[in-house]
C-alpha cells in the first residue's frame, strides 16, 4: 500500500456485532461519518455490511422497493416514519449486504480502485487472514489520496480538502 493511501486508511472504527439495532446503526454511521460498517460474527469474523442505502431500505415501506415513481404519494413521511417505529430495534443482520468486496491489507491501489469502479460501495473493509475487519477505505478518500500522490510528484500543492476526523475514527 502505497504511503499516500495509508494516510487516508481508517483504522479503530469499531465494527457493527450482529445483533446490534438499526437505531444503533444510524447513530454509529452518522457519528462517525461513514457510508458503511462493518457487521461481524462473535467471533469477530466479517459477516456483512450495514450503510446507508441498507438503513434507507429498512427505514422505507415494503412497497418502496416495486415503485419507479412516487411523486402522487402525498403522505410520505407517516410512511416511512411508521416503518421506522417497526424496524429501528431489529437487529442489523437482518438488513446487512451479505455481498460485498473486501481488501487484504496488502493491496494494491489499482485493485482498490478496481472494486470503487465495479462494485456499488462507498467503503471496503480491509480484512486480515481470518477475516476479522482492521480497517476501513471509503471511496473519497481513495481518490483523495491518489489526487495528491499525482500533485506531490509533480511537485503541485498536495492538500485535498482538510476536515478533521471524529476522534474515534482519526486515522493512525
Amino acid at each position: 500500500m502505497h504511503e499516500y493511501l495509508r494516510r487516508y486508511i481508517r483504522r479503530g472504527v469499531e465494527p457493527l456485532a450482529q445483533g446490534d439495532s438499526v437505531r444503533e446503526a444510524a447513530r454509529r454511521l452518522s457519528i462517525e461519518h461513514l457510508t458503511d460498517l462493518p457487521v461481524v460474527d462473535p467471533a469477530g469474523a466479517l459477516i456483512g455490511i450495514f450503510g446507508e442505502k441498507e438503513l434507507i431500505e429498512a427505514l422505507s415501506p415494503r412497497y418502496l422497493q416495486s415503485l419507479k415513481d412516487t411523486t402522487f404519494i402525498a403522505r410520505d413521511f407517516e410512511d416511512i416514519s411508521d416503518e421506522a417505529d417497526k424496524v429501528m430495534d431489529q437487529p442489523v443482520s437482518d438488513f446487512m449486504r451479505t455481498e460485498y468486496a473486501t481488501l487484504d491489507e496488502d493491496f494494491s491501489t489499482l485493485h482498490a480502485a478496481e472494486l470503487f469502479l465495479h462494485k456499488r460501495q462507498g467503503t471496503i473493509p480491509i480484512i486480515d487472514a481470518d477475516r476479522r475487519p482492521k480497517a476501513l477505505l471509503r471511496r473519497s478518500d481513495l481518490g483523495r489520496a491518489i489526487i495528491e500522490g499525482a500533485a506531490r510528484r509533480s511537485g503541485r500543492d498536495a492538500e485535498v480538502g482538510s476536515e478533521e476526523l471524529p476522534p474515534e475514527t482519526a486515522r493512525r
